[in-house]
């Protein structure tokens, strides 16, 4: 008699599970398909390591980079402090700056996106 309501439970269970599967499924498959679309015409710079992020050397210079400059791979993007050392972040690739993500002064993680460049 247990064997049977626990197979009457299952059997409840199963096709609500099923039916709800496909509902949380397509919505991720469309947000992944935008990403990728996203992704092919833009690239994103991340930061290598945790730390502070800095715009610019010093607090009263110009930032390295500003939206909608033009910038080349190995171009200092940023200064990254990590336990007192300034890391200076060079760009990987070529482009045109779209967004920077991340505000003067905050810290950011590892692999954290930084800037979108076009």
């Amino acid at each position: 008699n247990v064997i049977a309501s626990h197979n009457i439970d299952n059997n409840n269970s199963s096709p609500s599970v099923s039916s709800e599967k496909p509902a949380i499924t397509e919505p991720l498959l469309n947000i992944n398909e935008n990403e990728s679309v996203i992704n092919a015409n833009t690239k994103t710079l991340k930061a290598p390591l945790v730390g502070t992020y800095y715009s610019s050397p010093k607090p009263d210079s110009p930032s390295f980079v500003n939206v909608g400059d033009s910038i080349k791979k190995g171009q200092t993007i940023c200064i990254i402090e990590a336990m007192k050392i300034f890391n200076e972040i060079e760009s990987e690739y070529d482009g045109i700056v779209t967004d920077i993500l991340v505000e003067n002064g905050t810290p950011v993680e590892f692999d954290q996106d930084l800037l979108i460049l076009k």
